[in-house]
């Protein structure tokens, strides 16, 4: 192994050892240096990130298994502040000993999710892949259990069960391609598949079929979606904050830059019913979550179907990709940065809101403006940006998704679009009922008070959330720019 390669895995490898690290020294340390330890960790693999996207071509290594590019690294360091500001989070505002959760423990688990993350994000083999899928769902079978409650123990279970099912259904898909294809690399896969003709691409289409509904589950993508509102009620606020950001946005990633390569532009039959198929998934996902999410008057149940929601709106871009053009991953990527910042803004604040009483209705936020001016502008905010009002990020996101399955002629596209953008309009809906409530002029509720001693803590990583949510709605070319030069190089590669 060379320095340049060795450099390449730093930033998987640095959390990945970083989370070892900390699950040792918590039975030694203070929380505080403990935190001071994690911050260190996540810095140093921002660090090794941007040296990478800097300095590092991209290109494949180790066999043709895993795939440099500045895209990727872009991503590692989306995950890394990500993990860091949710374990601070956690850390500083929640009670973790009354919860029951071991701050050592948590952390660490954080830690491997997202180290498995970053080298999921870059695999090109589906044995890779595989591996650091299941690692992933692991380690996020066992957060939602930290807690040692009933309802966490039966979240949990519940979890595991539809998640076991799910990783034996990709299972089958990934053998049976491995089978029609005798490769488990991607690109060898994508180049296999586009000599194929007629019944030959049956076998193909069959299989990818079974993986499709095994990561719709990850996804949260109906009719794949029953665990999800459970573990989102049921679960501990703070892990499936974490989790609906870091188990979607992998899974969409990879998903993307699969089909991505097994296209390759080359539209075929494979591609047309490949991408029928997951057009039913967005358009039933969209309608049920946000219909459902309408309906709703607990903060815990508009969370979770509006998580169902935006992951229909994840899948046009994978639509996007399927019909060959490239700008749906682009689009993937700048959404999932987009909804990960203002989805756990929301998150973070309604836990601040309802953790006292553990009252997660929505007219518990009745007057939140009044009560704390801060928490209510930002919960705003990333409200507003989880709805698509512009200038903040998840209007951006939107565009980029909807404008890239806009420029594929093909006639049940101009279906999808009218079905997000009425989705859109329904979402609308229940968000801004949620901000009129935190805007209600009820003088009567007692202030909101954060831990004093952590006070100014919390403040900083909400207002920090509330900056990136504006400036990647601002400047969104951060993302897309370095997702363009990755095509652009990936061409010759993939040839």
């Amino acid at each position: 192994m060379n320095l340049d390669t060795f450099v390449i895995l730093l930033p998987p490898f640095i959390v990945l050892l970083g989370s070892i690290l900390t699950l040792l020294s918590s039975m030694f340390l203070s929380g505080r240096l403990l935190i001071l330890i994690i911050f260190l960790i996540f810095m140093a693999a921002i660090l090794s990130s941007i040296i990478n996207m800097t300095t590092q071509v991209t290109n494949l290594f180790f066999h043709d298994t895993y795939l440099h590019s500045s895209f990727g690294s872009i991503l590692e360091i989306f995950f890394s502040i990500s993990g860091l500001i949710v374990i601070a989070f956690s850390y500083f505002a929640y009670n973790l000993r009354d919860q029951k959760l071991l701050f050592g423990d948590y952390a660490a688990l954080t830690m491997a999710v997202l180290g498995s993350a970053m080298i999921l994000i870059h695999s090109v083999d589906l044995i890779l892949v595989f591996v650091a899928l299941e690692t992933i769902a692991i380690c996020q079978y066992i957060l939602v259990s930290l807690p040692r409650t009933e309802t966490a123990a039966t979240s949990s279970i519940k979890y595991l069960l539809n998640g076991a099912i799910a990783t034996a259904i990709f299972a089958f898909g990934l053998v049976f391609l491995w089978g029609a294809t005798a490769s488990t690399n991607i690109i060898e896969i994508g180049s296999i598949v586009s000599e194929l003709e007629g019944g030959s691409v049956s076998i193909i289409l069959f299989s990818i079929i079974f993986m499709t509904a095994g990561i719709a589950f990850k996804m949260g993508l109906m009719p794949f979606h029953s665990w999800l509102p459970d573990v989102y009620y049921r679960g501990p606020f703070n892990i499936i904050a974490f989790l609906s950001v870091v188990s979607k946005g992998t899974a969409f990633i990879f998903f993307g830059f699969f089909g991505f390569l097994i296209v390759n532009k080359n539209i075929n039959d494979l591609s047309t019913w490949w991408s029928i198929l997951v057009s039913f998934f967005a358009i039933a996902s969209m309608t049920l979550g946000n219909v459902a999410a309408l309906q709703s008057d607990n903060v815990k149940k508009i969370l979770a179907f509006s998580s169902i929601a935006h992951a229909g709106y994840f899948a046009i871009g994978i639509i996007a990709v399927l019909l060959g053009n490239n700008i749906g991953l682009s689009a993937i990527g700048l959404y999932l940065v987009a909804y990960g910042f203002g989805n756990l803004l929301v998150f973070f604040i309604s836990a601040l809101n309802s953790q006292h009483e553990n009252n997660f209705e929505l007219r518990s936020f009745s007057g939140l403006f009044y009560k704390n001016k801060l928490l209510g502008i930002l919960l705003t905010i990333g409200l507003l940006s989880l709805t698509g009002i512009p200038p903040f990020a998840g209007f951006i996101g939107k565009f980029y998704l909807f404008y890239s399955v806009f420029h594929v002629d093909y006639w049940w596209t101009w279906i999808i679009i009218i079905f997000a953008v009425s989705n859109t309009v329904i979402s609308a809906g229940y968000y801004f009922r949620w901000i009129k409530v935190i805007f209600s002029n009820d003088l009567d509720q007692t202030t909101i008070s954060l831990p004093s001693d952590s006070a100014p803590y919390i403040n900083f990583i909400l207002i920090c959330l509330a900056i990136f949510i504006v400036l990647i709605g601002v400047f969104p070319d951060i993302i897309v720019s370095h997702a363009a030069d990755m095509f652009s190089k990936l061409g010759s590669i993939v040839s």
